[in-house]
């Protein structure tokens, strides 16, 4: 908001833009960041959820009022992803829900719900064999688990190579994560 009330760094003409971007990073974020509690997810998801509902009722009412200027087609997200976005939110609260009920005493980590995990596993594999068939990922995976463990161990030490990107260590780590938070529901 200090943002938004600082007219010399935000034209006005970008508000709307701003405020669609930080809404939507923030429902990307409620499942990305490590460092929040499951109540803040659910805060930030909810934020999306109401504005993505009260854009769309408000583009409503300006297309029932000004029908040659104003509709949900032009002025608005496509169904799909209006919908998608709906299905993150709710998603991510079953899944707190679901976690909470079924799993109380295992700490839900959202961030691992995802395709991260499995574009990092095949990095791994390229690193082994450029281009794979199904029989030769079967004959790596030893090796995969192999390599994620030994770069869990707080032992060993390595040296970077072109072929691993930056960052991609924390995916499979989670030293760094308080636990006891995500058990809090």
């Amino acid at each position: 908001s200090s943002i938004l009330d600082n007219e010399e760094v935000l034209l006005p003409e970008l508000r709307g833009l701003f405020i669609y971007l930080f809404t939507m990073g923030e429902l990307i974020d409620c499942y990305l960041n490590s460092h929040i509690t499951h109540q803040e997810r659910i805060e930030m998801a909810m934020t999306a959820y109401f504005f993505l509902h009260l854009w769309k009722y408000h583009i409503e009412i300006l297309s029932a009022s000004y029908s040659s200027f104003v509709s949900i087609s032009k002025n608005f997200l496509a169904t799909q992803t209006f919908n998608i976005m709906i299905s993150l939110v709710k998603s991510l609260i079953l899944l707190i829900k679901i976690h909470r009920d079924y799993y109380e005493n295992i700490p839900l980590l959202p961030w691992k719900h995802g395709t991260e995990s499995c574009k990092h596993i095949f990095e791994v594999a390229r690193q082994f064999r450029s281009d794979f068939t199904f029989l030769e990922i079967l004959q790596i995976v030893p090796k995969i688990s192999q390599y994620f463990r030994s770069i869990q161990s707080e032992y060993l030490l390595f040296r970077k190579e072109k072929k691993i990107c930056e960052g991609k260590y924390n995916i499979l780590i989670i030293n760094h994560v308080d636990l006891n938070i995500l058990l809090f529901y």
